[in-house]
């Protein structure tokens, strides 16, 4: 039997049909790092765990040595009959729901043994809003991962979503990973997108775009953000000379 061939078709059917949450899926190395494949996304697929079992599997009828180890330990099975192994397939998948079920109850909330009842002040820079909650609160209403939350609140993150701590709003200066923005020029063209996006386009360095975001500078090029106003790139933000300028005579014209 063409077990490779039989992988192939197995492993292009189920990247059209991954699970999502909140359905409980695994996520599987399509070419098993001890064969050399990567955390890439394009090795990466997320398979329900009877999915996940089965392309164990394959694997190691493929290649046998490590991947039967590797299936051995994804299950637990001592057999070594094809057909023993077939029917732990639908055990596990039953068992890995089972166990993620039992464990997210018991971590849920404020039953979570480690629950933080602590409440934080909390600000969102793009929005103005402000909220009193806890770390969980926040989770449950704005989505994000509560780790993320959690490192926000603990100072290792500086916002998501928009919102940070209160207390450190007025020193907040970082955009979002993934946060776009409206740069314009003053010869009319404008680009939305993130930081690294529009220093592609622009041709501009990375730390320019930073500088356009962060401190509101305009470039010698013309690009600045949008509701900034517009004047040379070495005169200050309220479009007067600075002071060496201004010391030496020289204008704004």
């Amino acid at each position: 039997m063409d077990y490779k061939r039989i992988y192939a078709a197995f492993i292009k059917d189920r990247l059209t049909k991954q699970p999502t949450r909140p359905d409980y899926f695994e996520r599987h190395h399509i070419m098993p790092r001890s064969l050399g494949g990567g955390d890439e996304s394009e090795n990466l697929i997320r398979l329900t765990p009877e999915d996940h079992y089965f392309a164990h599997l394959l694997l190691a009828r493929i290649h046998g040595g490590a991947l039967a180890s590797a299936l051995q330990l994804l299950a637990d099975v001592g057999s070594t009959r094809w057909s023993r192994r077939m029917g732990g397939r639908r055990a596990y998948g039953f068992g890995q729901r089972l166990a993620s079920r039992l464990k997210s109850k018991a971590w849920e909330g404020e039953e979570n043994p480690l629950f933080n009842a602590t409440e934080y002040n909390w600000a969102n820079y793009r929005t103005g809003e402000t909220r009193r909650a806890t770390i969980y609160a926040m989770h449950a209403e704005f989505g994000a991962s509560r780790p993320s939350w959690t490192n926000v609140a603990a100072g290792y993150r500086p916002s998501i979503r928009g919102w940070l701590l209160s207390a450190r709003l007025a020193q907040h200066m970082r955009s979002e990973k993934g946060e776009l923005f409206t740069f314009v020029n003053r010869d009319g063209r404008t680009f939305r997108g993130t930081q690294g996006e529009f220093a592609a386009s622009a041709g501009v360095s990375l730390a320019s775009a930073s500088r356009i975001v962060r401190h509101k500078s305009v470039t010698r090029c013309g690009w600045r953000l949008e509701g900034v106003i517009d004047r040379p790139h070495n005169f200050a933000k309220d479009g007067l000379p600075s002071r060496q300028r201004r010391a030496s005579g020289l204008s704004a014209t």
